[in-house]
């Protein structure tokens, strides 16, 4: 039976207990933003029909216009493509003996940062707004002990819910952790 891998240095035995990625609100918000940028050519050229119809007219016009309006949507879809690979690699692990964080910064950049469980110290749901209210949002805010101060995870569903699992998680992970682990080399611990 082939075992399924959410990240590469996943133990053969290490359960994962939340995938989190961030809520589809965030995703419409930049859909919405993308949609109306590309509306942008139509609306230029119903106004230069209607107040200057003899501009389009000749064929260099329009010629350069059909290569501004392409340049436009080929620059267009490239970042909108590179918007939804930043909503959509960016993801959150927590597994029975770790919280892993992959962030992906532009097309050709991820940051993948983890720490034990044991660690964490702290957890705090931060939701701020009327939608995230409403929708059940906002960003969960993890306080460890290693040398990296805070991890954050960027509006998530139900943050709530997650702070509380993760606060179970590592108090289950102190009192069942292998005697070996505290005093074991971190291996992978902060940020690479």
């Amino acid at each position: 039976m082939i075992k399924k891998r959410f990240f590469p240095s996943q133990g053969h035995d290490e359960k994962v207990i939340l995938l989190l990625r961030r809520h589809w609100f965030t995703l419409s918000k930049i859909a919405a933003t993308y949609f109306l940028a590309a509306t942008a050519p139509f609306i230029f050229y119903v106004l230069y029909k209607t107040f200057s119809p003899d501009v389009l007219s000749g064929e260099i016009t329009r010629a350069l216009t059909i290569l501004g309006v392409s340049t436009f949507y080929l620059f267009w879809w490239c970042l909108a493509f590179r918007a939804f690979i930043d909503y959509w690699l960016d993801v959150w692990v927590v597994t029975d003996r770790r919280i892993v964080n992959v962030e992906q910064r532009g097309l050709f950049f991820r940051t993948i940062s983890e720490q034990k469980l044991f660690r964490v110290q702290d957890v705090t749901a931060d939701v701020r707004g009327l939608l995230p209210t409403f929708l059940h949002y906002g960003n969960v805010h993890i306080q460890t002990a290693g040398a990296y101060e805070r991890f954050v995870f960027k509006e998530v569903s139900h943050p709530y819910e997650v702070t509380k699992k993760i606060m179970q998680l590592a108090e289950w992970r102190r009192k069942n952790m292998p005697a070996g682990e505290l005093a074991s080399p971190s291996h992978g611990d902060g940020h690479r």
